[in-house]
């Protein structure tokens, strides 16, 4: 029986290094349940274990959906946040090109305009202008700290889920030696 418990937990070590790189590919199957059913009905398990792996596997398969619910979230958030940012700065970039035909026809009709009124409308299109470089400016920022916070929630979730998987493994190896020793006392 000795010799059964290792072979069983090399395989459910197997079955979890499965899932996580499984994990990092979203169009293959998820659920690890199923490949732990699966890997049961070809008589790679024992019956035994079964009931205690299934609800393991899906308490970590709860815990990544819920990672993988709160990244989505974030990213929408952030996609939401730099879709009304890129508005703006369009609108802010029409205010400036409107500003500057503006200018250019009040030039050409008004060849006799003072040079007070002149320079009021180039302030105007100067302040347009600084405001759009400060929303480009914004705009970049904000681009740059949403592609940090999704390599670092990546980071995080991958790391979240090589830890269950690791716990996972070594649960099944304890009950695996619990139940070795069970057998051997009694």
């Amino acid at each position: 029986t000795d010799s059964n418990c290792k072979q069983r937990g090399r395989q459910l070590r197997s079955v979890a290094r499965r899932r996580f790189e499984m994990s990092a590919r979203p169009t293959h199957d998820r659920n690890v349940l199923n490949v732990l059913q699966r890997s049961a009905r070809n008589g790679s398990l024992l019956a035994s274990c079964e009931p205690e792996v299934e609800e393991l596997m899906r308490q970590i398969d709860v815990l990544i959906s819920d990672q993988q619910k709160e990244y989505l979230e974030r990213e929408q958030s952030l996609r939401a946040q730099l879709q009304r940012q890129e508005r703006e700065l369009s609108t802010m970039r029409v205010a400036v090109q409107e500003k500057n035909a503006e200018l250019e026809r009040v030039k050409i009709q008004n060849s006799g305009t003072t040079k007070h009124q002149i320079a009021v409308y180039e302030a105007q299109v100067a302040k347009l202008r600084a405001e759009v470089q400060k929303i480009s400016h914004s705009y970049e920022k904000l681009r740059a700290k949403k592609q940090q916070s999704d390599r670092q929630a990546d980071v995080n979730l991958r790391k979240q889920l090589q830890d269950l998987q690791e716990k996972a493994v070594k649960i099944v190896e304890l009950k695996t030696h619990i139940k070795v020793n069970k057998h051997i006392c009694c």
